[in-house]
């Protein structure tokens, strides 16, 4: 039974653009493929994967929004056919996943890879290999969320937010001595929440005027107090 693509685009509290809906619909068909072969899903459900898997895949994407999509790896232990890692993995691209199944081949380690798995684990395996599985996908996803970022502030909008948020900081340690207290102590840690690259936080902790007055402009006295303050500390 050939799944039903406008039915997939339209599932409540969920948009899906045609590209997903393609993928989606590719992975079922990679999982009636293989189910020929090894056990993957009960012969009763390949025919009925949307009512039986790939809803009640995509019915967690709520939860993995609630948790963040964009932190932590989601391992999927025991995923068989690639149920509920894939089809989250195609709705929530950010994410980064494991996959951890009995069942293995070059193919479909290769087809589930392509579709989105960071790695596709075959048990039996042993500790070491898990753990670096998993630290490797950890460092992928920091290496991309970096990468990401980057590529933001050197965009126009990007450029606006930041110094906006620099302005913001820097009026706040005006008249929030708790919070000139912890920057100057605790440095970048402090400015956790606002929206800036490495290279502003840097500037700001050690009192980079230059770059200051290069990405933001002219500020005024009490704006730039800190800054002031902070190159008096360094000199001294």
């Amino acid at each position: 039974m050939k799944i039903d693509k406008n039915a997939l685009a339209m599932l409540p509290g969920l948009v899906l653009n045609q590209e997903a809906v393609g993928m989606i619909v590719r992975h079922a068909e990679l999982v009636r493929e293989w189910n020929k072969f090894v056990s993957l899903v009960s012969r009763r459900d390949a025919d009925r994967l949307l009512e039986r898997h790939i809803v009640d895949s995509l019915s967690l994407v709520p939860v993995v929004d609630h948790l963040g999509s964009d932190r932590g790896v989601l391992l999927d232990i025991g995923s068989g056919g690639g149920y509920p890692a894939i089809p989250l993995k195609i709705a929530r691209p950010e994410m980064e996943i494991v996959v951890i199944t009995g069942y293995s081949t070059v193919s479909s380690a290769v087809d589930a890879m392509k579709l989105g798995a960071y790695d596709y684990l075959p048990k039996p395996f042993t500790e070491d290999e898990f753990r670096s599985t998993l630290e490797g996908a950890l460092k992928q996803k920091e290496e991309v969320s970096v990468r990401e970022l980057l590529d933001f502030f050197n965009t126009e909008e990007g450029k606006l937010i930041q110094k906006g948020e620099v302005i913001r900081v820097l009026e706040r340690t005006a008249h929030d001595y708790t919070f000139w207290r912890d920057l100057l102590v605790k440095g970048s840690i402090t400015l956790d929440g606002y929206r800036l690259s490495l290279e502003a936080k840097a500037a700001l902790v050690s009192g980079d005027l230059k770059w200051i007055k290069q990405h933001v402009g002219d500020l005024t006295y009490n704006q730039l107090r800190f800054i002031h303050k902070r190159l008096e500390r360094e000199a001294w």
